[in-house]
């Protein structure tokens, strides 16, 4: 799909590469230190000067201080504590007197009511629409891949949207897209008539979907697989029709950081220079990566900015 990998498909690979990098170029990196404190520090060498500033102080848990002349925050969100982003950096953010975006998780799966598909956990489909409605407003849309979890429905499809969607709201869910309910529902009465495969059978070779996720829908539907084609009614060929291609399903829940795949929100954007994500408020502070205020779709987006935001840091630390 456009994306690279390592050929070990191994994200410790890159890690590795991009660290002994840093090093070879002169950097040292301390491990297992946490910073829990910024501090101003004046002309005179005098912590949070009452005037002028020429650098910071940055403290860790390990009572360890650095002195810098810049400092660039790249702690990331609260969705992956393992690796240091769990959001501890955001009391130290708000100590500085700069403002945060309540930060939330983003591209998370959603939860749906009578969620019936967790026997089918690993079952995707190409290009599912979504349509995301709000009473009779729609909110979102999106054609992507979607997948089935033994909990609730994943997938760019749906996770790309999930900024958007609240409990509450109606996904519609055409899995034949972009064929419509109306006339997947005269393909279904013109092939019927005669028909001696089973149900089941008929629809996975008419539809082209999962034979398991087929089932199901029938069964949904109160039509047993296993029945003849040809003994299918016209109101229970408009029922299947609309199951497959407008299936409605109401939000019960998002979800959560142990979920997210990024977190939303963070330090608010009119805090920084854009064009080198300084601090507009303490010259010499940046910040970088999904500490910001940006949450981007899957693919590589959010990856993508958190590498250029450092690229414009540099560039305005080095000039």
């Amino acid at each position: 799909d456009g994306k690279v990998f390592p050929v070990s498909l191994s994200a410790e690979d890159v890690r590795s590469v991009l660290a002994s990098r840093a090093v070879d170029n002169g950097f040292e990196i301390v491990r297992n230190e946490s910073g829990v404190a910024i501090e101003l520090i004046g002309d005179d060498g005098l912590v949070n000067p009452a005037d002028s500033h020429c650098g910071y102080k940055v403290t860790t848990d390990s009572g360890h201080s650095y002195m810098a002349e810049n400092v660039v925050i790249a702690t990331g969100g609260r969705s992956y504590p393992g690796t240091g982003s769990d959001g501890s950096m955001y009391p130290v953010i708000e100590s500085l007197g700069v403002s945060l975006i309540t930060p939330a998780p983003a591209l998370v799966p959603v939860f749906v009511q009578d969620y019936g598909y967790s026997a089918l956990s690993g079952i995707s489909f190409k290009n599912t629409e979504i349509v995301v409605r709000d009473g009779d407003k729609i909110v979102a849309r999106n054609v992507d891949d979607l997948l089935l979890t033994h909990k609730n429905f994943s997938g760019p499809a749906v996770i790309n949207i999930s900024r958007d969607i609240r409990t509450g709201m109606t996904l519609t869910v055409n899995y034949v897209a972009p064929m419509r309910d109306d006339e997947l529902t005269g393909g279904i009465k013109k092939r019927m008539a005669g028909n001696g495969k089973s149900v089941a059978n008929f629809l996975v070779d008419l539809l082209g979907l999962p034979s398991a996720f087929v089932a199901a829908i029938a069964e949904e539907c109160g039509v047993d697989p296993s029945r003849k084609a040809s003994s299918l009614t016209g109101a229970e060929a408009g029922m299947l029709a609309r199951a497959f291609a407008c299936h409605e399903y109401s939000v019960s829940g998002l979800g959560g950081y142990s979920e997210a795949m990024v977190t939303r929100g963070g330090v608010a954007l009119d805090q920084i220079d854009l064009k080198s994500m300084e601090c507009k408020l303490l010259p010499g502070i940046y910040f970088i990566g999904e500490v910001v205020d940006i949450d981007g779709d899957t693919g590589g987006y959010n990856l993508q900015f958190a590498y250029s935001s450092a690229v414009a840091a540099m560039k305005n630390i080095l000039e």
